[in-house]
């Protein structure tokens, strides 16, 4: 026999798997995976590119969001002092006075379709696309409304959480919420809660009936209807805890995923949290339990910089690994895999520096957008390559002996590569 053989190889569902040897890997896993799409049954098919949306910006993208419509969506993005929207061809400025260097978060506001955006050093602005015009478009709600680097419609309130700041005082483990159906309306002495838990509130997200409030280092919910049932008094109140030993990476470091929602903790695990069929409770499982290896090449002091987003049946979730200071790596989880083999199937991305991803509907079609940190274009995700770039894939299979020691002890190791 010579030193290389061949065999037929039906099936790579399994996915990525850092946490066993690569002895103990089942047949499907892998022990080194980047750039292969696993959806298909018993087929590796290299995953789509990027192509440049827009025009190229100077500086770096911030973040991202979506307007929503029923007259039309808008992309729009923050970079530098810079509100855009995409308009055709081009990101055109709706504003340019917004700090630098400080993301905003957007939030599509659905009764009055408006984009609401702020964060803890600009005030609460909102854009009705009534005009485009610079520095005119916009309405401006001044010092005295709460603002803050999160912002989130739920139960026809905006919720404002993450270092809120109103009328210049900074308030880390307030959440504010304005009057009912009008986003433009605070009573500031009586619509927030003090949230108690380690750490300060950083990330908010609705699951249900209940609002998901994360702290750097507790997980707790927020349940009602309403300002009566929301105020804590010295009887009553409406938060619950759900977890008091972890909490959230990030203010954007987590993505709903059906009846759930997926989050990287601030211990660099990717979890999630759903309610029981009964509705009673709530559960939260670990869901990175076979890329362990991966998870810890995590840069720790950098996590606040991940970005997770659900598209087209995968997760994806952006962060910075070895020594690098944005987000390198992207852990991806196909839901569709994983539903075939009924365990996790993760891989790996290489070539992206996402700041934040949008997903936007162009008419009736969703496309995933990728904000980049480095060259100042966004992206969407299609194409063959990436910008240009030729995208190297790669799957490094089991060390296997096939159930026959004897006969294939020299020749345990496969690998799968393909470039454009």
């Amino acid at each position: 026999m010579g030193r290389y053989s061949s065999f037929i190889f039906s099936d790579y569902s399994g996915g990525l798997n850092t946490t066993s040897s690569n002895r103990e890997i089942a047949r499907n896993e892998a022990s080194f995976l980047r750039n292969w799409d696993v959806t298909r049954m018993g087929e590796l098919r290299r995953r789509d590119g990027l192509v440049q949306t827009g025009d190229t910006i100077a500086n770096e993208i911030e973040s991202m969001g979506t307007l929503v419509r029923t007259a039309g969506n808008d992309i729009v993005l923050k970079e530098d002092v810079n509100l855009r929207y995409l308009n055709g061809t081009t990101w055109d400025a709706l504003d340019n006075g917004f700090t630098a260097d400080t993301p905003l978060w957007f939030t599509s506001f659905a009764l009055t379709q408006s984009l609401f955006m702020g964060s803890e050093d600009d005030t609460t602005h909102y854009w009705d696309r009534t005009s485009t015009t610079l520095n005119s478009c916009l309405t401006d709600l001044g010092a005295a409304v709460p603002h803050g680097n999160v912002y989130r419609d739920w139960h026809n309130h905006l919720f404002v959480a993450n270092n809120v700041t109103v009328s210049g005082t900074s308030y880390p483990n307030r959440v504010y919420w304005s009057d009912l159906a009008d986003p433009t309306t605070w009573d500031t002495a009586n619509d927030f809660i003090e949230v108690g838990g380690a750490g300060r509130v950083i990330a908010l997200a609705e699951l249900g009936d209940v609002l998901v409030i994360w702290k750097e280092h507790a997980v707790q919910y927020l349940s009602g209807w309403g300002d009566t049932d929301w105020r804590i008094t010295a009887t009553t109140s409406s938060l619950q805890n759900i977890d008091e030993s972890v909490g959230i990476a990030g203010a954007r470091a987590h993505t709903r995923v059906g009846n759930e929602i997926w989050y990287l903790d601030d211990e660099g695990i990717i979890r999630r949290l759903y309610q029981t069929p009964e509705f009673d409770a709530f559960r939260r499982d670990i869901v990175s339990t076979k890329i362990r290896g991966t998870l810890e090449t995590i840069n720790k002091t950098q996590m606040s910089q991940a970005v997770m987003t659900t598209f087209d049946d995968k997760v994806y979730c952006a962060v910075p690994t070895g020594a690098a200071t944005t987000n390198n790596t992207v852990l991806v989880f196909d839901i569709l895999a994983s539903r075939r083999t009924e365990s996790e199937a993760w891989t790996t991305y290489t070539g992206w520096s996402p700041s934040d991803f949008a997903v936007h509907f162009t008419g009736s079609t969703p496309n995933l957008y990728v904000g980049d940190v480095g060259v100042g274009k966004v992206y969407r995700h299609a194409g063959d390559d990436d910008d240009g770039v030729s995208i190297t894939a790669r799957w490094d299979a089991k060390r296997d002996d096939y159930d026959a020691p004897d006969s294939y002890k020299w020749y345990n190791w496969g690998e799968i590569e393909a470039g454009v």
